[in-house]
């Protein structure tokens, strides 16, 4: 499939690349890749594959693909690293016979959470290419909208025959 869409404002421009602010979605989820700021609001630099300028409205889109590797990012290096890291700080504790391996195995738990989060956030800002969204249309501002945006009585307002 076509993957994640969203739509966002350029604020500034550089080579080809765009900063783009938007809302926060469900989609993104509270990951913290982004830089969010507050109330939600999100900037990032994406790739500018339709010559957006600054202020103008853009669909950004991230393949199918790529949205599942920046999930598996996100979410499963700090799971995977938690439950390896509980394991191992349990065997450790176990094997030297420490006081209270489940603590033991709670320390790793929470060093695996830290370092998994730690590999995602060298891994973004790497830049990785697959998983920088790109701005793929200019869209129209919200003031050009189609009437179709608009309530039913200021659409049907115009119009001669109400049959229409």
């Amino acid at each position: 499939g076509r993957g994640m869409t969203e739509q966002a404002i350029v604020v500034a421009v550089r080579q080809d690349e765009v900063e783009i602010s938007l809302q926060r979605t469900s989609a993104c989820g509270k990951c913290g890749l982004c830089m969010a700021h507050e109330g939600g609001v999100m900037r990032a630099w994406v790739k500018n594959a339709c010559g957006a300028t600054v202020g103008q409205r853009v669909r950004l889109e991230l393949s199918s693909a790529n949205a599942l590797r920046a999930t598996w990012m996100v979410y499963g290096v700090p799971l995977g690293l938690m439950v390896a890291l509980a394991a191992a700080g349990y065997g450790l504790a176990l094997a030297l016979s420490l006081p209270q391996p489940d603590a033991w195995a709670g320390g790793g738990a929470v060093a695996g959470v830290a370092l998994g989060w730690m590999i995602a956030h060298v891994y973004d800002k790497k830049r990785s290419p697959g998983l920088v969204p790109t701005a793929v249309e200019i869209l129209p501002d919200e003031e050009d909208a189609s009437p179709c945006a608009l309530g039913d009585e200021t659409r049907d307002a115009g119009r001669k025959d109400p049959s229409l």
